[in-house]
């Protein structure tokens, strides 16, 4: 197991819902008071993702929707909550542990919880919507790409993508500092220092994809009416958003737009 998935582990174990949004009021011992909050935040920006893929694209259907990156279920829970089935996907344990504790709460019983690996192999069938948010950040580039592949490929005709990606020109300066931290002793705690975290949190890696490559895989899979929606965030970053062409439909595909869409 690399460097990147033990930390993103040690994060499920240690303290999930930072992990899923890195606030001090989400951290273990700060929860409680703060908890509904968090999972109020999920439901608002499933509520506006979704009426804006409604604008978007037509004949969407609420069969299977695939999360990834799900965490504690912060995300996956409107979805099961609008579609009859959905699938959530990660890396951690963990987290995976605390999703299933959040959906019995709620009283839901719609979700298959999957441990991720970068084939998505464990994933059964084929679903209406993958969506991922503040994920693919963690995840080195060229293995980030391969996932989305995995995803795009897993969609059924019709289906809609939703992947937030951050985006910026490819960086070896970046690119070196990750690598350098995930291996030099000490490194990653002075990284955790300068970016307000804790000395011994685990390592969280952060990466920005080029979005030009992010776009041509988006077509290479089959994409159309492909679109960039900005997120008002500390890093530039879009959810690229597209629809599958069916098979008899002869695939065009639009150019690149940009539409705000409510940050959350």
């Amino acid at each position: 197991m690399n460097t990147f998935d033990k930390s993103w582990k040690k994060w499920g174990q240690a303290d999930p819902y930072y992990a899923v949004l890195t606030s001090e009021k989400y951290r273990g011992e700060n929860l409680a008071p703060n908890v509904a909050e968090f999972f109020a935040s999920g439901q608002d920006y499933i509520s506006d993702l979704l009426e804006h893929l409604h604008r978007l694209y037509d004949g969407m259907t609420n069969g299977t929707a695939l999360d990834f990156g799900c965490g504690v279920g912060r995300l996956l829970i409107p979805l099961a909550l609008r579609y009859e089935r959905t699938i959530g996907v990660d890396i951690s344990e963990g987290m995976l542990q605390e999703a299933a504790i959040n959906f019995e709460k709620y009283g839901l019983s719609n979700a298959t919880f999957v441990v991720s690996n970068d084939s998505l192999s464990q994933v059964r069938g084929n679903v209406d919507l993958v969506h991922s948010m503040i994920v693919l950040q963690h995840i080195p580039v060229p293995r980030g790409m391969q996932i989305m592949e995995k995803l795009l490929n897993l969609l059924n005709p019709g289906g809609i993508a939703a992947l937030h990606v951050p985006i910026s020109p490819p960086s070896l300066v970046r690119n070196a500092l990750n690598l350098a931290t995930s291996h030099v002793p000490g490194l990653s705690t002075l990284t955790n220092v300068v970016r307000g975290r804790r000395p011994g949190d685990p390592f969280m890696l952060m990466n920005s994809y080029d979005p030009e490559a992010v776009f041509r895989l988006f077509r290479r899979c089959g994409m159309t009416n492909i679109f960039i929606q900005p997120r008002a965030d500390a890093r530039f970053s879009g959810i690229f958003t597209g629809q599958k062409t069916p098979p008899a439909v002869e695939n065009l595909i639009s150019l690149p737009q940009f539409a705000q869409v409510p940050a959350v």
